[in-house]
């Protein structure tokens, strides 16, 4: 800025701490939407450039009069900032012309507030899937960011951010409201027409809409030891493809799809027969990080055997016994599973299921740390039984 003499500022010129809420649609040079100081700092980015261009810094007043969108003012002392001029023209047609400037959105009133029953992005994660990035499916962190962006796409898209309802009537199926902390944000439109609402959206971009999770209640956290299927693709080879796949896919796909398909299309299977005649279940729901999931029942491993034997008897693949990681196991628990497989290898028919058994023992062995000068688990399970003799 140059060194003419500078006005102080004048009653009703705004600063960007003043000016900051009138704006929506603020984005980084990468185009994420911003908020905050973020939010803050680049709106002042935006004065100050303005500022320096001194052609692109004016508008037209509906009156005819051509003035300047910012100024510079100085207190005595202090630097030079800028301000809005909107002492001397309109606020609506300064900020307005701003924000034609730098494509960004003029609110020139907040919007009413959010309706019992709207939801952000955040609330209905768990209820969509199938959200992509480049034909990638994403999860976590990015599933969420991609969501926010799409809620702002829709609402942005007049021809897409419709609803049609049973009775013919059209309804938005994304709204702007003022949320907690008076805080603007986009809303799915579900106060009263919530499942249609769902559905329109997820034809809109062209996700799923698990509808058997709406009534669905928060599931217990994932515990120490279970798998999901990200965990199980170095596990399990040669894996089938699931009934309900349309396309072959790869190996973290079909486990996923063999994940879901048995935990909530075939209950029947989801079971597995231990050596003294108990079941248990293979596939357990658990939530991970706000996320809804289905993982292998494997937090116990006495168990995890036979949970890891049915998976691959369902999904018609292979166990990879040298890529199991066993060393987080319990200790005692794998002691304990020592016996219970040289049990199933007893009442075994099977010589694979035998081999499966001993293989998996001889790994449980070795990760227990048992102290002993035996090398295997058949040297160490006969010293055992010579000294009850």
């Amino acid at each position: 800025m140059s060194d003419k003499k500078y006005l102080e500022p004048q009653n009703g010129e705004l600063k960007a701490n003043e000016i900051v809420k009138f704006f929506d649609n603020v984005c980084n040079e990468k185009g994420m939407k911003l908020s905050k100081s973020a939010k803050r700092t680049r709106i002042l980015e935006f004065m100050k450039k303005l500022s320096l261009d001194e052609k692109n810094n004016t508008c037209t007043l509906e009156d005819g009069r051509v003035v300047p969108i910012i100024v510079e003012r100085k207190y005595e002392g202090r630097p030079v900032y800028c301000y809005c001029n909107t002492a001397n023209a309109p606020k609506e047609e300064i900020l307005g012309a701003f924000a034609k400037k730098f494509n960004i959105t003029y609110i020139s009133q907040k919007p009413e507030p959010k309706k019992e029953g709207e939801l952000i992005a955040q609330e209905v994660l768990h209820l969509l899937d199938d959200i992509k990035v480049n034909n990638k499916k994403v999860t976590g962190t990015q599933k969420r960011a991609r969501t926010i962006w799409l809620f702002q796409h829709i609402y942005k898209d007049s021809q897409k951010n419709i609803c049609i309802l049973s009775d013919g009537n059209h309804i938005p199926i994304i709204v702007k409201r003022t949320g907690e902390n008076n805080r603007i944000g986009y809303f799915l439109n579900s106060s009263e027409h919530r499942t249609e609402v769902l559905r329109a959206f997820a034809r809109a971009v062209k996700c799923t809409y698990l509808e058997d999770k709406e009534n669905d209640i928060t599931p217990e956290k994932k515990k120490k030891g279970e798998l999901t299927s990200r965990d199980c693709v170095k596990v399990f080879h040669e894996v089938e493809d699931c009934p309900l796949s349309e396309i072959s896919k790869g190996s973290k796909e079909k486990l996923l799809e063999w994940f879901n398909y048995i935990y909530y299309k075939r209950p029947d299977l989801n079971k597995v027969r231990l050596p003294d005649g108990s079941q248990v279940d293979v596939f357990v729901r658990r939530i991970s990080r706000s996320q809804r999931c289905v993982c292998l029942n494997t937090s116990d491993a006495t168990i995890k055997p036979f949970v890891l034997k049915r998976v691959a008897e369902i999904s018609k693949s292979k166990i990879c016994l040298s890529n199991l990681d066993l060393s987080n196991d319990d200790k005692k628990q794998l002691y304990k599973s020592l016996y219970i497989l040289a049990l199933a290898s007893d009442k075994s028919t099977k010589a694979c299921d035998k081999e499966y058994y001993h293989a998996y023992a001889q790994k449980a062995f070795l990760a227990s740390k048992v102290k002993t000068p035996c090398l295997t688990v058949d040297d160490y399970l006969l010293s055992k039984v010579n000294k009850k003799r």
